[in-house]
């Protein structure tokens, strides 16, 4: 049977109290950045990164946009570098441009797909990709951070599938941590330092325009 958004976040919820890492206090200071169960890899400074500055909301899968984390057991996840067989300018032609994606299959009818924001060689996600092994090697629970972009439901050979693309951000456990665009380590102050400097940039461009 198709499960419902409803019926999952309340699952996540009841299994959050039980268990999470994540005080209620800031979970209440920082609304609808979790989804589900921290398992003890999250702090309030992850929860935060991707709520200074920004006005949350429930997640919507008819919405687009927002960062948000997730946790599953590290069986559940697999990561696929693929040789897309071509090359292009954008890495100076070294290369063929690569394919990386994490994939979570939560069930047969659930599924979480994490891409990359831009194109990169296979040496570059090579790297990458040795890392996040590196990262998850020996742990239970891994915890990814996406922007939401799609949703899709589908029927394949039969099984209906509920598709959720994600732009992946962050990857933690408990051992390391590895990002895209932001520090794998906010804080309130740091946030407020660039802030600063960008406010000095239009200050500045305003000044001499």
């Amino acid at each position: 049977m198709k499960p419902t958004v409803a019926a999952l976040f309340l699952l996540s919820l009841l299994g959050c109290i039980e268990a999470c890492a994540i005080s209620l206090n800031a979970q209440k200071k920082y609304p609808y950045v979790l989804l589900g169960n921290d398992y003890g890899i999250l702090n309030e400074n992850d929860l935060g990164g991707f709520s200074w500055g920004f006005k949350r909301h429930p997640f919507n899968p008819k919405d687009s946009g927002g960062n948000y984390w997730q946790c599953f057991p590290r069986e559940a996840i697999e990561i696929t570098l693929k040789d897309t067989g071509s090359s292009a300018d954008d890495i100076a032609w070294n290369d063929n441009i690569a394919d990386l994606k994490i994939v979570v299959w939560v069930n047969q009818h659930l599924v979480h797909e994490y891409g990359m924001r831009k194109r990169l060689s296979i040496i570059d996600f090579e790297r990458r990709f040795n890392k996040w092994r590196e990262i998850m090697k020996k742990e239970k629970y891994v915890c990814l951070a996406g922007d939401f972009v799609n949703y899709e439901h589908k029927n394949e050979n039969g099984i209906d599938m509920d598709i959720y693309e994600w732009l992946f951000e962050k990857i933690k456990t408990k051992k390391s941590c590895d990002s895209y665009l932001y520090s794998c380590h906010p804080t309130y102050e740091a946030y407020l330092r660039e802030k600063s400097k960008e406010a000095s940039y239009k200050f500045r461009g305003i000044s001499h325009g």
